[in-house]
């Protein structure tokens, strides 16, 4: 049990949850209850696994080579996300109307200079509460993804958000259950 093995890592990811909670029940909006679980069991163990200093020097690796080559790209910040996660969830909320108008305005760059795009991704993805806000597109992305592939439990929703997560937002549901 992660509790048992690791209690003081599990004690601090329940206290960041709780103080995170009501920033993400607000960015999700109409989201029940569980989504908003779900959501932070797929971060918790990259929160409980957080090393300040290993992020400091992933984030100063990407800051120097990301806005310029487009790598490394190395995750970063406490929820352990990519610079191209992040753009491939940019690029979803510009093809679908009802995530344009929730998250459009908000992620919105104002400039089309790809390297100053680049480098404001970086500074938001340093940011937790860009963070929150990313994983609350995710939670979007992968419902509307995910509608018809029958994940009828929690655990099932889990199990999958988390593998689209981590292995890839554009695996099929074949690929997902593989894994």
């Amino acid at each position: 049990d992660y509790f048992t093995a690791y209690p003081s890592e599990s004690r601090e990811t329940v206290k960041t949850f709780d103080r995170c909670r009501d920033r993400l029940v607000s960015l999700l909006g109409n989201a029940c209850d569980d989504d908003v679980v779900i959501a932070f069991s797929i971060v918790a163990p990259e929160v409980s696994q957080y090393s300040a200093l290993s992020d400091f020097f992933e984030t100063a690796a990407v800051k120097e080579g990301y806005p310029s080559a487009g790598s490394p790209d190395y995750s970063i910040g406490l929820f352990q996300m990519k610079p191209s996660f992040a753009e491939s969830l940019e690029t979803e909320v510009t093809k679908d109307s009802a995530l344009k108008q929730k998250y459009g305005a908000r992620l919105a760059y104002g400039t089309d200079d790809i390297r100053k795009v680049r480098r404001q991704r970086v500074d938001r993805l340093a940011d937790t509460g860009w963070q929150m806000l990313y994983l609350a597109v995710f939670v979007d992305v992968v419902k509307m993804r995910t509608a018809t592939w029958g994940l009828a439990s929690s655990e099932e929703k889990v199990r999958c958000w988390s593998t689209l997560y981590n292995a890839g937002l554009y695996l099929n549901r074949k690929r997902v259950e593989h894994r």
